[in-house]
């Protein structure tokens, strides 16, 4: 549980890493159209997540670096905390590849309070500028809208359904 002020519920939950609340609680005696008003906040702020995340997606699609011709690459990697196996598969080739001296993002949740949404990752993706992608058990989180500069490496550890 967390305590935000109702003016700050918009801006928070639009820009944090932190999954939208399941529930709301008000003191006890409080008007019930204050849950209705936060409903209604929650939901222009997962909207703007996704305004967000097409913001960025357009954004990357523009990069038009060279790809570089020697190494260290910078290297962006996605995954999730909630996959059994596929995190520590994430972690595991991320370090792999800063031991041989490349420069690597792991877009991750870092604790139970996140559950990051494409903005985040987006976001993080466009501030980076990456030389290659690497996604496991996904094709792309781009669908497609991956630069001819960025390299996008797919390694499908696992079928999936």
């Amino acid at each position: 549980m967390i305590g935000i002020p109702i003016e700050e519920t918009y801006e928070y939950f639009s820009t944090t890493r932190n999954r939208l609340p399941a529930a709301f609680l008000a003191l006890s005696g409080s008007a019930p159209e204050l849950g209705e008003l936060f409903a209604s906040i929650i939901k222009a702020a997962d909207q703007e997540r996704y305004r967000l995340a097409a913001l960025y997606h357009d954004r990357i699609k523009a990069f038009a670096k060279p790809f570089p011709l020697s190494a260290p690459f910078k290297i962006f990697m996605a995954a999730s905390r909630l996959t059994t196996v596929m995190q520590y598969g994430s972690k595991n080739l991320a370090k792999a590849f800063e031991s041989l001296g490349h420069i690597v993002v792991l877009s991750i949740e870092e604790n139970e309070m996140e559950q990051l949404h494409d903005s985040v990752h987006f976001k993080r993706l466009f501030e980076f500028e990456p030389d290659i992608v690497v996604q496991v058990n996904k094709s792309s989180i781009l669908e497609g809208g991956l630069p001819e500069s960025i390299f996008n490496v797919v390694w499908w550890q696992d079928p999936m359904p």
